[in-house]
């Protein structure tokens, strides 16, 4: 090794990731397994080479004189590691990193910029990766060897970005982790499947288009990219100065009043009661250096445009990047036409994705030729060509491009520069359609009913005709090895590419039965909503529901346009209340609500449940007027229909609306008369919550014995009913109870086992009530505790858009003011500190 400062060294430095908490979790087994570790590193090292020349902890630091006898060692290194079975089960990430650069060998050890290079890439790497500054890349890698570009990331203490590259080498994991860069901006980019194939003079272009500009829209035609590039220019800008690069994927978004409240969510924005969406994103992105990326904005370009127009006259500083088969039109916008890929590009893309799809594949002097004819035949659109590259399980290249020849000269007369550019993918998908058999094409046609995808026991409720299941199953498998339907091995879900779905209804729309099919989506999800309400629903109706968002969302819309689908959308609207409202989705909640009852039709008694729900909802998010107007049209068509239940449901809701606005006779009066009736239904459920409500009552006005008594009742009614939502609300009454006599202990333990349940169930509206009281505990031993709790309810309230009732404020206020006190300025910090958790750590903090 050199030992003058001009002497250029590569560098391999390695580290076991996360070797503290092993210590702390596996003592016994990590204190066996460390020798054999350096001893297998070791051995790497000084096979290929390099000498050790110093240890740091579990890791090594290597010196080599060529970059490719260090790289070796680093893939020997960790093939070695994968052969070990450690003690215990143990597992041992080790990461690593090369750089190169001149250093200066002083007694044994090295000194210079490229070891705090090493120093800082090995910070940033996974576990089991091995990452390379560029100046550390070899010449010739070792065979098997290939170098996966992962852009430049600024690296702590370094002025200027480093180019990284990630060692691959089918012996190793794909490991397609970001590094952990510390530096990079905020962002909320996905990791893409696959590597970007060409495209460099179009990153470049797109990136000085805007660094000259502030709105540039990429347009072309479905498949041809625009997506991927658009990422590949968002992620080129992770290390410059900025506040922040964040996509909104606007696909389902089928409602063009929902494309703010889209983009409100992609930045983590809250609702909050009286501002709109748009008003948020604005609010938040003012004073911001940042990136917005508007994807597929073909199906709400009005809305789209509005709002980017809006956004750049508000934001100073602010740039948006849109796809969309067509430009928003508006003053200052650049478009840039997404190109195909060149020829040489094209074929190097359908040889990847055939070898992905047929890992026997090779591009060969044999097939080469075809390749460039497939290539060619399809324009070079990359979505055409990965659905061409599907064929090759079945078909030789030679094969397919005999079959495209003959389907182009149908399509376009045999002329074959007369096909209009738009209809590329069109045609390409034509020939994909043309492959499947009659019952394929009805299947593809009737999935394009589906947004966000759809689990499997939905097919044949939506799409079936009375067929065996099997046969159905058979028909989708079908489809998705033909590529027309993507499923997600994770999940279990199907779904359909875009550009897939939006040619599938338009067949579905030539066959005819698209309001039949609808229909029985509709139908699927109504019955969705009712199988999933509580208490029969559990946690695993909040599930569904969760994951059906997209599919509900266009059930609902569907309303506005089938004849017969205002009756249904209205019973749907009306079932999911309750899930808007404990997912916190107050504004979306009230918004399709309000929509469904303004249309004509509807059973009576579901448009007197919406207005029940909606009531509930504007109570949440502080509308009160609202709420009282609608409770009391919902208790009048309950009494003009005789049902008692639902009479009772309505006059309960008037009383806890009277019992926040501090009208506590006139919500004594609506509640006794709640029980009253309630003796007639002989709802046990109806009776223990109308019990909790009449204890809200007594403890406002200072009968705290007899809102104890109450309590007890309906605790003991909700379990026994396993009402586990009442028994929630039960338990957290009686802990502030508990915490006005004096007794902390009980308190904690009730709160903490009303949190439990609320969070079994998944009811996300009741953890701040639990959070304040904790708080409330808190106040006078933990000050600081008691902060942080209240910080973290508040920013719940604020994400859930749920004021804080004005009669939990003055027990709130009364019961923190020692803390406050004792913190003085320190108050706000720690508020802010607890604001800034996220859900998961505030519900530790609370049970800590």
């Amino acid at each position: 090794m050199a030992g003058h400062a001009d002497s250029e060294v590569t560098f391999l430095f390695t580290d076991i990731q996360g070797s503290t908490r092993l210590w702390e979790s596996h003592a016994q087994a990590m204190a066996a397994a460390l020798p054999e570790h350096e001893a297998r590193l070791r051995q790497a090292v000084e096979a290929a080479g390099g000498i050790v020349f110093k240890t740091l902890g579990d890791g090594l630091c290597a010196a080599f004189t060529e970059p490719a006898d260090a790289l070796r060692a680093a893939l020997d290194g960790q093939r070695a590691l994968r052969a070990v079975v450690w003690p215990d089960g143990l597992e041992l990430p080790t990461r690593m990193a090369l750089s190169r650069g001149p250093a200066e060998l002083r007694d044994g050890d090295y000194f210079g910029s490229p070891l705090n290079r090493a120093a800082r890439l090995l910070a940033v790497a996974q576990g089991d990766q091995v990452l390379l500054a560029e100046l550390a890349v070899p010449a010739v890698p070792p065979d098997g060897v290939t170098l996966r570009d992962l852009g430049r990331h600024r690296l702590r203490d370094f002025r200027l970005p480093e180019r990284i590259f990630q060692l691959v080498h089918a012996d190793l994991p794909d490991d397609r982790r970001r590094p952990l860069s510390l530096d990079e901006v905020p962002n909320n980019l996905p990791v893409p499947a696959d590597d970007l194939v060409g495209r460099q003079r179009e990153l470049n272009e797109v990136a000085s288009l805007l660094r000259a500009g502030r709105l540039v829209t990429l347009t072309g035609v479905g498949g041809t990219g625009k997506t991927r590039l658009a990422l590949a220019v968002a992620a080129e800008q992770l290390v410059a100065d900025g506040d922040g690069i964040w996509l909104t994927e606007l696909a389902a978004v089928a409602d063009p009043d929902l494309v703010a409240g889209a983009v409100a969510t992609s930045l983590g924005l809250k609702e909050e009661p009286g501002r709109d969406a748009l008003a948020a994103v604005t609010a938040h992105l003012a004073g911001q250096s940042a990136l917005l990326v508007l994807d597929n904005c073909e199906h709400v370009i009005h809305a789209a445009a509005l709002l980017a127009e809006a956004l750049l006259r508000g934001c100073p500083a602010l740039r948006v990047l849109v796809t969309s088969r067509e430009a928003l039109g508006i003053a200052g916008e650049v478009t840039y036409p997404v190109p195909s890929l060149g020829l040489d590009e094209a074929v190097e893309l359908l040889a990847r994705r055939a070898a992905a799809v047929s890992p026997g594949f090779v591009l060969s002097e044999a097939n080469r030729e075809a390749a460039a004819e497939v290539c060619r035949r399809l324009d070079g659109i990359p979505l055409a060509l990965e659905l061409a590259a599907a064929r090759v399980r079945s078909m030789t290249l030679p094969q397919l491009a005999q079959r495209l020849d003959q389907r182009f000269r149908l399509l376009t007369g045999g002329s074959r520069t007369a096909l209009p550019r738009q209809r590329t993918l069109q045609a390409l998908i034509d020939w994909s359609y043309d492959l499947l058999d009659a019952d394929e094409r009805q299947l593809l046609a009737r999935l394009s009913v589906f947004a966000g995808g759809w689990p499997l026991e939905a097919v044949a409720a939506v799409c079936g005709d009375g067929d065996e299941d099997w046969e159905l199953l058979d028909r989708l498998a079908g489809l998705v090895d033909k590529s027309l339907v993507v499923h997600d091995d994770e999940t279990g879900r199907d779904r359909l590419l875009e550009t897939v779905r939006q040619y599938a209804a338009e067949r579905l729309l030539e066959q005819g039965g698209v309001e039949q099919v609808r229909d029985r989506h509709l139908g699927w999800c109504l019955e969705l909503a009712r199988r999933a309400e509580p208490p029969m629903g559990g946690d695993e109706g909040l599930r569904r529901l969760d994951d059906e968002q997209d599919n509900l969302r266009a059930a609902l819309a569907w309303c506005d346009v089938a004849s017969a689908g205002a009756a249904l959308g209205l019973a749907l609207a009306g079932l999911l209340g309750w899930y808007w409202a404990a997912r916190g989705m107050l504004a979306e909640g009230r918004q399709q609500l309000e929509q469904a009852l303004a249309r004509d039709g509807g059973a009576p008694l579901d448009r007197a449940r919406a207005r029940n729900e909606l009531g509930i909802l504007c109570r949440l998010l502080g509308d009160a007027p609202a709420a009282r107007g609608q409770q009391l049209e919902a208790l009048a068509c309950y009494r003009d229909l005789g049902d008692r239940r639902g009479e009772v449901v309505a006059l309960a809701n008037l009383g806890i609306l009277a019992i926040d606005q501090r009208e506590l006779a006139e919500a004594r009066g609506y509640l006794e008369e709640t029980q009253r009736l309630s003796a007639e239904v002989g709802d046990r459920h109806v009776q223990c919550a109308l019990l909790n409500n009449l204890a809200s009552v007594l403890y406002d006005t200072g009968d705290l014995a007899s809102a104890e008594h109450l309590l007890g009742e309906s605790v003991a009614i909700a379990e026994q009913e396993g009402d586990q939502g009442t028994l929630a609300a039960g338990l957290a009454n009686l802990g502030l109870l508990a915490l006005r006599r004096g007794d902390t202990e009980a308190a904690t333990t009730l709160y903490r086992r009303s949190l439990a349940l609320r969070v079994a169930l998944g009811h996300r509206a009741g953890y701040p009530e639990v959070l304040e009281g904790l708080a409330m505990i808190a106040a006078d031993s933990a000050p600081e505790r008691a902060a942080r709790l209240v910080g973290a309810a508040t920013a719940l309230r604020r994400e859930l858009a749920m004021p804080l009732p004005e009669r939990w404020q003055r027990d709130l206020d009364e019961a923190l003011a020692p803390a406050r006190a004792v913190l003085g300025e320190r108050w706000v910090a720690h508020v802010a500190e607890g604001g800034g958790l996220a859900a998961d750590e505030a519900l530790d903090l609370a049970v800590s």
